[in-house]
């Protein structure tokens, strides 16, 4: 290690998992430069140099290769990447896979605060679950802390240093523990902040000079989290100090009975900020009483509505009764009509208890406890051992005087006396008595410890199998009232509850790990309300004091207490279930629950029977209850859906409601009602809510009016053929689709060949293009019928739609471009259309410019580099000859996840770009991303680059967070504005007016979030994560107006989308659009819709979409293009286009010549027919009446020409279309369109944009 003996400064990381150690390094002769150094130390003595990295292999001259430290994450021996913070940029990355260290993108660029103090990697299950941040790396700077998304290569937020005295101070480093964040300050203190997911909340800052003793600005400290504490630890010159930080939210308290009224609770901070928010109580006399809509659910009537979008003719819902009611031991029962008009409701039945069976008992016994192997029962001679079918006896014990039974490890633990006090510990072959030296009275387990107390003390023993070893003894010479215990699931310690005197409680900590001596100590202490016994689980504490129950948290920080009335006979624990029995009741307390709620269950059990326990088996909750009928015992156990195993949530059971359109045949409207009432009762109080469920059919069904003044008897000669398309006019609905009824023959449409009639489709595919090379993007040239596309090769090649091969269906290749010859380095897998000026048209493309070369450093020759930049190239193409005529890229800060060209009505357009994110398969409350906007003229074929370009973020927007699924925009006047689909603000409008852009609009979409946006002229179209296409209004320029809904259409099937694309037919006036959306979040389909059409009827049909992220790597924005008004193009495959063509239906007499005739009457025998049309969709089938058909001879001269391809109406169509773009090209010589920029501004036009 020869070169890092030169270093002036030399820093390192925490290196696990590999033996790659990286070094940052900086030297005398370069004071100016540092160097990064990569280590193999497999072999620990003759570590061996494998890479460096300095500024002299950076191919950027407006960056500089400055490392200040590093990080390193080793995924495996083979994959690793490291983090490199980086002098006056922010965060560089480099993988390091199978021996070759390569940069991987984007760099994270943080413009906030350059001047950078401190990086450390951070992993904790808050934000990997919680936020869905698996890995961050937070970053101290001169301002504040930045925290970045490791994988998504984001910032996510930032917390500003703030010191005591209110200034802003630098953050020299900082420790995360869950979503506690403690950072050292500048100033000598340690601000903490708790974060709330979008709000951060500073709950303290500590001055650590008045606290701490021989204070050493550089020592070393950390923080870790050990029972409910925050233990500081530090390394100051006289030694390693703790101290413990102790952290709890205000808690609001009312200890008097009053009447209804209103608390202001007001929060204020040092500089006298505060804010006021109000609490409603309301007092309510008995527990018994229910509360109807106290969540705000309902309408000032005591109402509750609620939409159910129907998915095919049925749908099935989930009701919660609690969100709605509450009570103490509440029933439920609803009341409606189950056959009501066209519909038709079950609800499942909503029973908290019920009998589930009877096993008979071959003894007197006390309790029956289930366990996963076997049953034991416990008598007044002893235990006995059972199978899980509570007959076959396994083995008996003889145990007299037991004073408590334990089960644990499958093992059961009987605590007796004879008189000195033994353990039993048993198993279903062996008993092995443990030796008490002490007399103990009560026994608890938790984890492998034993936890015995007797009068005046409590002894600690580790267990294990048959052997348990004695730790010590604690709380000599004190009145021990009772103990019990919980173990930390996530975390390798006990809890001990140790109640003394009746009102001291102390909670001790035993810490179990391996290899070492655990020894308990006192964690805390606090006074309660006196009790007579305790128990304990992981969320709650439970202390009885006769008959006065109380619960608290396991932070003991809530208390609820209210009384039983009757004396207690039995307490049992399940999960956060408290069973308790008295002389004749079974109570089953939710600990969990709402005071108002906690009641789940008071049962009155029969009076020969008493409660023996609870249990679970196979997900399933019973309980049993032992009775005597004469001289025989039974078992009767009883089922419940509460609680549920590893529940850390209230139990509350819901109705599952399933409607069911039984008629759908007499279904006229988009949007029908039902009515239900659930009834809510406890004893005699009764109270019910009225819930308005709103239906939305939405072209579920398909309908069918009898067109008028349509002829039954239709005749016709068949040269002279015949359009029908009338009948169909009477059908609507969504994903129609039709067959034929010839004379009682089912007839598809695809099948009718020399068939008396025919349906043409209204849409289908002319012609397509395949290749062997991977297709990454495709768009269009307006008004010509050219579709260009660009592949991996970095080609971009030119089709004419109109033209291809009849035996291939191949469409006909115009030029192929390759870009490599102008750059062999540019590679750019988005390409979209801008704009068509004079014979020119240009392209803009997000691309990459890559360079791979090979460098000597230090005797180490042939090392491996790769550096990348990334740009949006644009294209200038002669629509001629079809030749690149210019072309030119432009560097961005950021590899792009999304671009968007948008032009304005001369010759300005903007490219917003969308900075790169990754999915964890879930919305996370952070990622932020970043949108960059940079501005081009196109002038004179030149391109000017303006210099107003701009990078957005939460930051110059002033937000607490920012993620962008989708962004589209458009120019008014002389401003221009950005349109974006945001997680938690919805629908956002920004205004750029030439100095900065701002939020001008926000429309948040709450619990259903917006994918994928566009712009069509003075209309919004968004699509949400649902699949609902929702149709804004442009008010005043910028403000969504909410015009309609269209509703997801499936059969079984439930609809979604992901961020993609919205893509129309024209901009001005569009009729068709096309979106992304997923079947069971497996099949892809291109959903094509009729905007003019109704609720009823807008779903033209769904087209099989082969792409899906994992089969296709680049923009599902560019995969879809409308050619013309009625025909559009997309990737299909990664190989493959397909382009169609979009009509209507129609239902004709096809005109025949003279052998077609004579072969339709050879294959029916006949020239009379009875027809009818089955239309319809997957949901529901209409049928029109009989029609009669006579198809006569005629006397007019025919050719035996065959008739024509149905392909060669649209080509028809889209050539005339063709001659009428040109014949108006010749006339005004410019076309004004959205995406072309004209030389020559036509003033017709411009009334035109700025009077609509």
């Amino acid at each position: 290690m020869w070169d890092l003996n030169y270093a002036k400064n030399l820093s390192t990381c925490k290196v696990e998992g590999t033996y790659i150690i990286p070094f940052v390094a900086t030297f005398d002769d370069y004071t100016n430069n540092s160097v990064l150094f990569v280590y193999n130390f497999s072999d620990p003595l003759n570590p061996n140099m494998i890479y460096t990295l300095d500024n002299n292999h950076i191919i950027d001259p407006d960056f500089k290769f400055h490392p200040i430290q590093v990080a390193i994450l080793a995924i495996s021996p083979e994959n690793i990447t490291i983090v490199v913070l980086n002098l006056n940029y922010g965060i560089l990355y480099y993988e390091l896979k199978h021996g070759i260290l390569n940069e991987t993108w984007p760099r994270v660029y943080i413009e906030q605060h350059k001047e950078f103090n401190s990086m450390v990697l951070v992993s904790n299950n808050y934000f990997h679950y919680k936020i869905g941040a698996p890995l961050i790396i937070i970053i101290g700077t001169i301002k504040g802390l930045i925290v970045i998304d490791f994988y998504a290569h984001s910032i996510m937020f930032i917390i500003p240093g703030i010191s005591s005295i209110e200034s802003s101070v630098s953050v020299l480093n900082a420790v995360f523990i869950e979503n506690i964040c403690f950072a050292y300050l500048e100033s000598n203190e340690l601000m903490i902040i708790l974060d709330r997911g979008i709000e951060k909340d500073y709950i303290s800052i500590i001055k650590l000079e008045d606290k701490i003793q021989g204070y050493n600005p550089n020592a070393k400290w950390t923080m870790t989290y050990y029972n409910e504490t925050y233990i500081y630890i530090r390394s100051d010159p006289d030694g390693i100090k703790m101290y413990n930080i102790t952290i709890s939210p205000p808690i609001f308290t009312i200890n008097k009975n009053h009447t209804n009224e209103v608390h202001y609770i007001k929060a204020e901070n040092n500089i006298n900020e505060s804010c006021i928010n109000n609490l409603t109580i309301i007092n309510i006399n008995n527990s018994y009483d229910i509360v109807l809509c106290q969540e705000k659910n309902c309408d000032i009537n005591g109402q509750a509505f609620i939409k159910v979008i129907f998915e095919g003719l049925q749908v099935n819902y989930k009701f919660n009764p609690y969100d709605y009611f509450s009570g103490w031991n509440m029933e439920f029962k609803p009341s409606f009509d189950d056959h009501f008009d066209i519909y038709n409701l079950s609800v499942s039945e909503y029973i908290k208890l019920y009998h589930y069976n009877t096993f008979e008992l071959k003894n007197s016994f006390i309790q029956v406890l289930p366990t996963n192997q076997y049953v034991v029962m416990q008598s007044n001679e002893g235990i006995s051992f059972f199978k899980d079918d509570f007959e076959t006896l396994i083995r008996n014990v003889t145990i007299e005087d037991i004073i408590s039974l334990e089960v644990y490890n499958n093992l059961v633990y009987v605590l007796y006396s004879q008189p000195i006090h033994y353990i039993s510990v048993n198993s279903l072959k062996e008993t092995y008595n443990l030796y008490l030296p002490s007399q103990c009275n009560m026994i608890s387990f938790c984890g492998d410890f034993l936890i015995c107390g007797g009068l005046n003390f409590v002894s600690f023993y580790n267990c294990s199998n048959f052997n348990c070893s004695f730790i010590t003894t604690m709380f000599n010479n004190t009145n021990i009232t009772s103990i019990a215990s919980t173990k930390s699931i996530l975390k390798n310690y006990c809890n001990i509850y140790i109640l003394i005197d009746y009102t001291n409680l102390y909670v001790v900590s035993l810490l179990d790990e391996i290899d070492k001596n655990p020894m308990p100590y006192i964690l805390s202490y606090y006074s309660i309300s006196p009790a007579l016994q305790i128990y304990a689980t992981s969320l709650r504490i439970y202390t009885f004091y006769n008959e006065i129950m109380t619960i608290y948290s396991s932070t003991m920080v809530n208390e609820t207490s209210f009384s039983l009335t009757s004396n207690i006979t039995r307490v049992f624990l399940l999960e956060n279930f408290v069973y308790i029995s008295t002389s004749n009741e079974l109570l089953i307390i939710d600990g969990l629950e709402i005071y108002y709620n906690m009641l789940y269950l008071k049962y009155q059990m029969p009076n020969n029977c008493t409660f023996s326990s609870a249990w679970f088996s196979e997900n399933l909750t019973f309980i049993g209850l032992i009775c005597k009928n004469g001289t025989e015992y039974y078992l009767k156990t009883y089922q419940s859906p509460c609680p549920q195993p590893g529940s850390y949530k209230a139990c509350q059971i819901q109705f599952y409601l399933k409607f069911y359109i039984e008629h759908p045949e007499y279904i006229e409207n988009a949007t029908n009602y039902y009515n239900v009432t659930f009834n809510a009762q406890n004893g005699g109080n009764i109270t019910s809510l009225y819930v308005n469920f709103e239906f939305l059919i939405f072209g579920q069904v398909t309908h069918y009016k009898e067109p008028s003044n349509e002829n039954e008897s239709i005749t016709t000669f068949y040269d002279d053929g015949l359009d029908l398309t009338n009948i169909l006019s009477g059908f609507s609905g969504n994903n129609l689709a039709y067959n034929l009824d010839i004379d009682g023959q089912e007839i598809i449409p695809e099948q009718s060949a020399n068939d008396p009639l025919q349906i043409l489709p209204n849409v289908f595919m002319i012609s397509e293009y395949t290749s062997t090379i991977n297709i990454f993007s495709i768009t269009s040239i307006p008004n010509t019928p050219y579709a260009i596309i660009y592949n991996e090769l970095a080609q971009i090649i030119i089709l004419n739609t109109l033209i291809h091969d009849v035996g291939t269906n191949q469409m006909s290749t115009v030029k192929t471009i390759n870009t490599k010859g102008f750059d062999q380095n540019l590679i750019c897998p988005g390409l979209q259309y801008v704009s068509t000026k004079n014979e020119d048209i240009l392209l803009v493309a997000a691309c990459v410019w890559e360079l791979n070369f090979l460098y000597y450093w230090r005797s180490m020759p042939k090392l491996y580099e790769e550096a990348r930049n990334y740009t949006i190239a644009i294209f200038q193409i002669n629509l001629k000859t079809f030749n690149l005529t210019w072309y030119e890229a432009f560097q961005i800060p950021f590899k792009p996840l999304k671009f968007k060209p948008i032009t304005d009505y001369n010759t300005k357009f903007t490219v917003l770009l969308l900075d790169y994110h990754i999915d964890y398969g879930g919305d996370s409350t952070f990622k932020n991303n970043r949108l960059y906007r940079i501005e081009f003229t196109w002038n004179n074929n030149n391109i000017i680059e303006n210099t107003d370009n701009e990078l957005i973020d939460m930051y110059t927007l002033k937000m607490s967070t920012f993620y962008v699924y989708s962004m589209d925009g458009y120019y008014y006047n002389n401003s221009f504005y950005i349109v974006l689909a945001e997680k938690l603000n919805g629908l956002l409008i920004l205004d750029y007016n030439g100095s900065q852009t701002k939020i001008i609009s926000s429309n948040p979409s709450r619990n259903d979030p917006i994918y994928t946006v566009g712009v069509s002229y003075k209309l919004i179209y968004t699509v949400a994560k649902s699949g609902i296409l929702t149709a804004y209004k442009i008010a005043n320029h910028s403000i969504p107006i909410f015009s309609y809904n269209r509703y997801p259409f499936a059969q079984t099937s439930t609809i979604s989308t992901i961020s993609s694309f919205v893509t129309i037919n024209d901009y001005y006036w569009p009729q068709f659009l096309i979106y992304l959306v997923i079947y069971d979040n497996e099949e892809f389909y291109l959903r094509l819709v009729n905007l003019e059409g109704t609720a009823l009827s807008f779903l033209i049909t769904d087209i099989p979409f082969s792409i899906n992220a994992t089969t296709f790597e680049g923009f599902y924005e560019m995969s879809v293009t409308f050619i013309n008004q009625t025909s559009f193009a997309f990737i299909y495959s990664s190989n493959n286009i397909k382009y169609y063509y979009i009509n209507d239906y129609k239902l004709i007499v096809p005109k025949m010549t003279k052998s077609e005739y004579n072969m339709m009457k050879n294959k029916w025998n006949k020239t009379n027919f009875y027809f009818k049309v089955i239309g319809g969709n997957e949901n529901f089938l209409m049928t029109t009446k009989n029609y009669e058909l006579t198809i006569m001879e005629h006397n007019k001269k025919s050719t035996d020409a065959s008739s024509f391809p149905v392909w060669l109406f649209p080509v028809m169509s889209i050539g005339v279309l063709l001659i009428l773009a040109m014949s108006v090209k010749l006339v005004y010589k410019f076309i004004f369109s959205r995406r072309r920029i004209g030389v020559t501004l036509i003033e017709l036009e411009r009334i035109n944009l700025e009077n609509h």
